[in-house]
Parts: structure tokens; C-alpha cells; sequence
């Protein structure tokens, strides 16, 4: 929508034509008004309430939202790339698929949000505010979460790469599958997953897991040949202990459930065991599969 039509619908709201036109909202009243798809480019809504307004898919590129009120209203695919919203309350705010990339939001309040595959890469996200946020597959790399609150927070599949987690805090997080590669948690409340209490074992410890892989007896991450490799001691070569990688070098392992799950028609599985000390990394954010640094095969399972 152009500017012509942004400034026909807000003088429909009572705003001074002079005002329309330079993008000054400060302080406005908004509550609930219907502002979607307009052009908002570089406006000033410092310290406004727009409670329930209805910004979807609206143009809001290097806006200003200090301190501004967004309770409760739609932003949803908004592009609010390089924007400030620092200090500003969003909370129970629906910002499904936003793009917020390069934007400070610094201190703002996301609690109860819906910020689903949202785009947050390289934003400043210091002392924010994610209690019970639903952040499942957003993008969160190279975002600077320092201090963030992320209590609760559903974070499944989100990428979080290279993401500044210095003293956050992520306790009843759902981090299940989510990307915590090269990210500084430094200080952090991060949950371990259940299966880390294998790690706890005693050093020897026989313990027992499950490996699919392919019809050729080959794994599906690797091109390494298992076959009659069944009742040998395998050990990996290089490994990768970083348990902020979900995929590393070393034999990956899971529960059956994961094996179940990830198995096609023709794919093998099969029965290993190691020794507590042999297990080189249980990813924070995994939903079932691990590594070993040495392991053997003991026997092919069939699935009824």
C-alpha cells in the first residue's frame, strides 16, 4: 500500500494531516485500529497504545516503537526489519513469521507471544522478556539474547546459531531439536535433556541403544559399511563432544522411539551397546539421538 493510502486511513482516525505525513504517531491512541498492510516506513510511535491494533503484513522498516504498547495486537508476516522496540510491551502478541532481522528489542516484553518461524536473526534481544513464548522454528541466529528470559519458552527447531546466550535463562524451555550451534551460553540455564542421567552412570557401565540404517547396511548420516560388523568394537576416529551440535562426527545412537520414527520401509535396525564412558555428547536440544565414541553392534532387531 503507498504512502497515499497510509495517510488517508490514519487521518480516518483523527490524525492531523501535517502528522500523517511525517510519520509523527507519538503517543497516539490505537487501541484495536485496523492499520494492516499500510506503510509505515520509519514512523514514530514512541510511547503509543496500539493494544489489539491489527498491523498484518504491514511495511514498519526502521520504525520506532520505544516503549510502545502492542498488547494483544496482529504482526504477523510485518516486516519490522532494523525497527527499535526497545522497552516495548508485545506481550500476547501474535507475530507469526515477522521479520524482525537487525531490529532492537532490547528489554521488550514478549511474554505469552507467538513468534512461530518468526525472523530474529542478528537482533538485540538483551534483558527480553520470552516467558511462555512460542518460538518454534524461529529464526535466532546471531541474536543477542544476554540476560534474556526464556522460561517456558517453546523452542523447538529453532536456530539459535551463533546466538550470544551469555546468563540466559531457558529453565522449562522445550528446546527439543532446536540449532545451538557455535551459540555462547556462557553462564546460561539451559535444561538437560532426559537422557543425560546415561552420562551420570558410572564409567562402565554397559549400557544398550538402537542405530537404524539403510537396506545396504550403511548408515544414512555416514558412508561407513556396518555390515558384518555385528559383535566387533567399533571406535570413531575423530569425534565431536560440542553438545551444542546436534550432528557431529562419532556414532550416532538413539532410543527406539527416534529410530522408529526416523526409519523408512527398508531400513535396518539394530540392537549396540557401549560402555557410560564411551558416550561423547548428549545434545542439549535432542529428542532422542546422542554419540559414542566406540560402540558394537549385537544384533538385527525385527519390527513386527
Amino acid at each position: 500500500m503507498d504512502r497515499k493510502e497510509t495517510k488517508k486511513r490514519l487521518m480516518k482516525f483523527g490524525i492531523e494531516k501535517e502528522k500523517a505525513e511525517k510519520g509523527d504517531l507519538q503517543g497516539v491512541y490505537f487501541w484495536g485500529k485496523n492499520l494492516s498492510g499500510l506503510d509505515l516506513r520509519g514512523f514514530n510511535f514512541k510511547r503509543a497504545c496500539l493494544m489489539g491494533a491489527n498491523l498484518w503484513r504491514a511495511d514498519l522498516f526502521k520504525a520506532n516503537f520505544y516503549r510502545t504498547n502492542l498488547r494483544g495486537a496482529i504482526l504477523s508476516k510485518a516486516n519490522i526489519r532494523e525497527a527499535c522496540l526497545k522497552s516495548a510491551l508485545l506481550r500476547d502478541t501474535d507475530l507469526e513469521e515477522t521479520d524482525f532481522r537487525s531490529a532492537n528489542l532490547e528489554g521488550a516484553n514478549f511474554k505469552d507471544a507467538n513468534l512461530e518461524r518468526a525472523d530474529l536473526s542478528e537482533t538485540v534481544l538483551k534483558d527480553t522478556d520470552f516467558r511462555g513464548a512460542n518460538l518454534k522454528g524461529a529464526n535466532l541466529r546471531g541474536a543477542n539474547l544476554e540476560r534474556a528470559n526464556l522460561s517456558g519458552a517453546d523452542l523447538r527447531r529453532a536456530d539459535l546459531t551463533r546466538a550470544n546466550l551469555l546468563e540466559a535463562c531457558l529453565s522449562d524451555a522445550d528446546i527439543g531439536d532446536a540449532n545451538l550451534m557455535k551459540a555462547n551460553i556462557e553462564g546460561a540455564v539451559i535444561p538437560r535433556p532426559a537422557l543425560y542421567i546415561l552420562k551420570t552412570q558410572p564409567p562402565r557401565t554397559l549400557l544398550r541403544a538402537f542405530k537404524y540404517l539403510r537396506g545396504d547396511w550403511r548408515s544414512p548420516y555416514e558412508s561407513f559399511p556396518y555390515k558384518d560388523k555385528i559383535g566387533k568394537w567399533l571406535i570413531a576416529e575423530k569425534y565431536n563432544s560440542d553438545e551444542r551440535s546436534l550432528c557431529g562426527e562419532g556414532f550416532h545412537v538413539a532410543t527406539l522411539d527416534w529410530c522408529k520414527k526416523e526409519m523408512t520401509e527398508n531400513s535396518i535396525l539394530v540392537e549396540v551397546e557401549f560402555y557410560a564412558e564411551d558416550i561423547i555428547a548428549i545434545p542439549y536440544a535432542t529428542d532422542g539421538k546422542f554419540r559414542v565414541r566406540k560402540m558394537r553392534i549385537t544384533r538385527e532387531v525385527k519390527i513386527k
